[in-house]
């Protein structure tokens, strides 16, 4: 059978007390009648009782005063080793106790408990705990006594009430070897959950101890960490005692400890503890929280450390929710990490060092990787590809970023995706990545040549337009930022906006050009067609315009294009503002050239009324080479020619 103490399982150590426990009742009617003593015949001490204690005070007293009906009872001594109060524990045991023994605290509970079994005088001990009282009813060891039971064994076993609350109303019960006939080297062993090794025969007693030690959920919480701490210990002494690890498992597993450990973990978050918290909080098991709230209450905690650069939990919370196959708690820890986290790149570092091939863990992977590893990237794309049940609520658009950027199987991926999605993916995307707008306008080109059907048509304009809405969008807040502040980056030039448009537009018209009939695009049924695609036709008609020299025509075209689809108006502009550009560089040109050519002409007519006709000659012949058609020039030159009999003009 088990054999327990504080309701925590011993090492498989305790086997060979595996066996008879009690010894059976026939065996000791037998005994009775021929050991049977009455106990004020015995002349020595029948019982040592063993105590050790620190800053028990209160506990003591409550103690003492229970055991003292027994030791009126029976022939007995009770021994107190202090191991360093600093309260009145010490003059409460003075008063009260046989002997009082000051023991130095080695982390190691047997070697306390050795302190007074060494100095026992009775022929049994029996270990009590100060948070411990004895029940009233203790008539059964009484009779183990007077019957003569206590001939016939070596050791017995009674129950240790664990009470969960002050009311005595609620609790649990196990078993327990408290009383061992004293004999030669019989001592304590381990440092924590200590035992004495049976040799003989144990018997079962009808006696009850009760157990207040874990009613206070905060002095459970010191006496987990310190059990806690004492185990890690023991595994480091005894490597190869598998038990140790059940036993630090089953210790984490009790569902009180972990609520006091969660509510400490808040305490400290609360008041700005961050590494207290996160220690605390990485010592609660996520399976031993059983209620709803205590488990989204840790979900929220662990994302809200992370934010405070305490990352530990992260992947330790995340492990947990695999291991117990909690998948709605592993949506919403994925949706919480988005939402809080989605900007912190060692929040994804600490997952991704993670083994598990969990699709969310491939994507923080993903996010975390070094632009120029594509190998690496390629392998995580083919993985996360088949993917495709994934929800909003990972980091997806990480996916359509390296497909784009890798051009690998963008168009198969982006196929299995909502367009609402899609939206969101995208502006995500532009928030996180400031060069997303110049790897889309890449990847267009790259695609310039292959033949798209109508869907993938669709899809690429659809993708193109949605960068430029969401670039354009987030740089207009960046602007409001900037001028508050001074920070921010924006997502798109003019140029690479421009350059993305037209492809877009383009895509838009040809997509258009595929699905209308020739005769339905046209200015007077666009009113029927979507305002995307009356948007691209505008642009379409403007370009040609532009070709044609149609100035007016085409600063129309694009008016009516930004009027019909107002979230691209910004690159509508930027176009509109390209053209005044290059207007205004012409003139300048044109300008600059004609005072030149004022300038050759003056000089010109100088050197003619000098009379030195070689050199205006020669200066006309090179000026007309680059301005064949001034005719001011040509005129001059056929002067000089008629007059002068200079060379032939030029072709």
């Amino acid at each position: 059978m088990r054999i327990t103490r504080d309701g925590q399982l011993l090492a498989a150590q305790n086997q060979n007390l595996a066996g008879s426990v009690k010894v059976e009742h026939q065996n000791i009617a037998a005994v009775r009648e021929e050991n049977s003593t009455p106990l004020q015949a015995y002349s020595g001490i029948v019982l040592t009782i063993g105590m050790i204690v620190r800053n028990e005070a209160e506990n003591l007293k409550k103690c003492i005063a229970s055991l003292q009906p027994l030791r009126d009872a029976i022939p007995c001594e009770l021994l107190i080793a202090d191991t360093g109060s600093t309260d009145e524990t010490v003059s409460v045991a003075e008063e009260f106790a046989d002997a009082v023994y000051h023991v130095e605290w080695t982390d190691d509970f047997a070697a306390a408990r050795n302190r007074t079994l060494d100095a026992a005088q009775g022929e049994w001990f029996f270990y009590i705990d100060a948070d411990e009282c004895l029940d009233a009813d203790f008539s059964a060891l009484t009779q183990f006594f007077r019957d003569g039971v206590h001939m016939t064994c070596d050791a017995a076993e009674c129950t240790i009430r664990e009470h969960r609350d002050a009311s005595s109303e609620s609790y649990d019960e196990h078993k327990s070897l408290r009383l061992h006939r004293i004999r030669s080297g019989i001592h304590f062993q381990r440092r924590i959950f200590e035992y004495i090794e049976r040799t003989g025969e144990a018997d079962s007693l009808q006696l009850v101890v009760h157990h207040y030690g874990y009613v206070d959920a905060h002095v459970k919480l010191e006496k987990y960490q310190r059990n806690l701490r004492l185990l890690e210990l023991e595994q480091q002494e005894y490597p190869t005692d598998m038990s140790l690890a059940a036993q630090i498992a089953q210790l984490k597993a009790d569902k009180i400890i972990q609520n006091a450990l969660l509510q400490s973990a808040q305490g400290y978050f609360e008041s700005q503890q961050y590494a207290q918290a996160e220690g605390a909080i990485t010592d609660v098991v996520f399976t031993a929280l059983t209620e709803e709230h205590a488990k989204h209450a840790y979900l929220a905690l662990v994302i809200q450390l992370a934010k405070q650069q305490q990352y530990a939990p992260l992947a330790i919370c995340y492990n947990a929710l695999l291991s117990a196959d909690a998948q709605p708690f592993l949506v919403e820890f994925q949706r919480q990490f988005q939402q809080e986290l989605q900007q912190d790149k060692a929040a994804y570092e600490a997952l991704a060092k993670m083994e598990q091939d969990d699709a969310f863990l491939l994507l923080c992977r993903l996010r975390t990787l070094d632009e120029n590893d594509h190998n690496t990237a390629y392998a995580l794309l083919d993985c996360l590809q088949g993917h495709m049940e994934l929800t909003m609520s990972s980091p997806y658009e990480d996916i359509l970023y390296w497909s784009v950027r890798l051009n690998h199987g963008i168009l198969l991926m982006i196929e299995e995706v909502r367009p609402e999605e899609l939206a969101k993916i995208v502006k995500q995307i532009v928030a996180a990545h400031d060069d997303f707008a110049q790897i889309v306008l890449q990847w267009v080109k790259n695609l310039q040549g292959n033949r798209q059907n109508l869907l993938q048509l669709h899809w690429i304009s659809e993708l193109m337009v949605l960068t430029l809405i969401y670039s354009y969008a987030y740089d207009a807040q960046i602007s409001v930022q900037a001028a508050a502040n001074g920070v921010g980056e924006k997502r798109v030039s003019a140029e690479v906006g421009t350059a993305l448009f037209l492809q877009a537009t383009a895509a838009l018209m040809l997509l258009c050009k595929k699905t209308y009939r020739s005769e339905a695009l046209c200015e007077e049924n666009l009113e029927y067609l979507p305002q995307l695609h009356s948007m691209a036709f505008y642009i379409h008609q403007a370009m040609h315009r532009k070709e044609c020299n149609d100035v007016l025509g085409y600063v129309q075209n694009l008016k009516e294009a930004a009027k019909t689809y107002p979230l691209l108006s910004k690159p509508i502009h930027q176009i509109d503002e390209q053209l005044q550009q290059e207007l205004h560089e012409e003139k300048a040109i044109t300008d600059e050239f004609f005072a030149l050519a004022q300038q050759v002409k003056q000089q010109t007519a100088a050197l003619i009324a000098r009379g030195e006709f070689q050199e205006a000659e020669k200066i006309l012949e090179v000026y007309q080479s680059v301005h064949p058609d001034d005719q001011e020039a040509m005129d001059m030159y056929q002067m000089l020619r008629n007059k002068h009999g200079t060379s032939a003009l030029l072709h």
